[in-house]
């Protein structure tokens, strides 16, 4: 037979949860303070574009060297010139989207003698006349001059892949072209681009 005062026992677990409350309550007026900082940087939420079959397929490769330097006769720096024959022409059926994913890669040299800063070459793939995803603008190095170190003879093997899903609401084919453009970050810094390879897969 238990002994045990039910008012002492009652007064136990009114303190228990005035202290749990408390606990709680002090909890509560901290978090903000520790969050702050966090919400103060916007987090990059990643792109998810779903596709089905592929319904077209077309490859453009090319082994002659193309050189290019910005200023001059060329465009300044930081403006993206098509690089020749980087060009695909496909289109999007009636009534229908399309995901495009295209991928080029090439023997890449990027150089700029006598520079000491953290120059960079640049391309970038338009599908339909629109940057593809992931949209990096002038932020993307294709390749770097290694801080002045490249030469060049630097040569390396560089690639990369981007994609869009475009719709179309009319009766009609919609034409879309994919471009590779490139530039670079300087008047003195130079690109090289030799045996590229320029892929399109056209997915429903």
């Amino acid at each position: 037979m238990s002994d045990r005062n039910p008012k002492k026992a009652w007064l136990g677990v009114i303190v228990g949860v005035v202290v749990v409350v408390a606990s709680l309550l002090a909890g509560g007026t901290a978090a903000p303070q520790s969050a702050e900082p966090e919400e103060a940087v916007v987090p990059q939420v990643p792109i998810l574009t779903a596709g089905g079959s592929v319904d077209r397929v077309a490859v453009l490769t090319e082994t002659a060297a193309n050189i290019y330097t910005p200023g001059g006769a060329n465009p300044p720096p930081g403006t993206f010139v098509t690089l020749p024959g980087a060009v695909i022409n496909t289109d999007v059926p009636p009534n229908s989207t399309r995901l495009f994913v295209v991928q080029f890669s090439a023997e890449s040299a990027c150089y700029s003698p006598g520079s000491v800063g953290g120059n960079f070459c640049q391309v970038r793939i338009l599908i339909g006349g629109v940057e593809g995803n992931p949209v990096a603008g002038p932020d993307f190095a294709f390749d770097s001059t290694d801080l002045g170190d490249d030469t060049g003879a630097s040569w390396e093997s560089h690639a990369m892949q981007r994609s869009r899903r475009i719709g179309n609401t009319s009766a009609a084919f919609l034409p879309v072209q994919i471009v590779v453009q490139r530039t670079t970050t300087s008047t003195g810094t130079t690109l090289r681009l030799d045996d590229w390879h320029l892929t399109m897969f056209r997915v429903l």
